[in-house]
């Protein structure tokens, strides 16, 4: 099952509603006033917010800093839970002056969720990541990015090339 950690990627997982939550995980003794935001909009999507030892949070995000939260996502049929969405959703939304960003040879997880925060806050209506010698979408980047991930249009294509001349000949 895929997680989802961190207080504000899982808020922000949440306010989106683009990934199913199963269940979300917060470890007993996490600070009430910090996760208030989150246990109320969890209430509202009806999501079950289960209290849970800090050392199994720890098993379930490895090494990474959870901040006493993780979000389990549910998988579901016909949908994605990796948070691609394909080429063509990109392009055929696309307003009359697109901003898109094509990132290419960015390895570092961090890298890209840093990248991706500032995208989203730049307004760029789509993101595109080669499928290979690549970062993808981690449970690192949606931590990194601060949950900006799940306010993205991010597609992944096997070879940039072929889509800088699509997008030459939309103009």
């Amino acid at each position: 099952m895929k997680i989802i950690y961190g207080v504000s990627p899982v808020i922000e997982a949440i306010r989106s509603g683009r990934r199913p939550i199963d269940r979300i995980l917060l470890a007993a003794g996490a600070q009430p006033a910090r996760l208030r935001e989150l246990v109320e909009l969890a209430r509202q999507r009806r999501i079950p917010c289960l209290q849970r030892d800090r050392r199994e949070l720890d098993e379930r995000a490895g090494r990474a800093n959870h901040q006493g939260v993780i979000a389990l996502l549910r998988p579901e049929k016909g949908r994605a839970e990796s948070g691609y969405v394909g080429e063509d959703a990109i392009l055929d939304a696309l307003g009359p002056t697109p901003l898109l960003v094509l990132l290419d040879g960015i390895e570092d997880p961090q890298n890209l969720g840093a990248i991706l925060r500032t995208c989203e806050g730049a307004g760029v209506e789509g993101v595109f990541l080669p499928a290979y010698r690549a970062a993808g979408l981690t449970e690192t980047v949606a931590k990194t990015s601060a949950g900006a991930i799940e306010h993205l249009r991010i597609a992944q294509v096997p070879n940039l090339v072929p889509l800088i001349a699509t997008l030459q000949e939309r103009g």
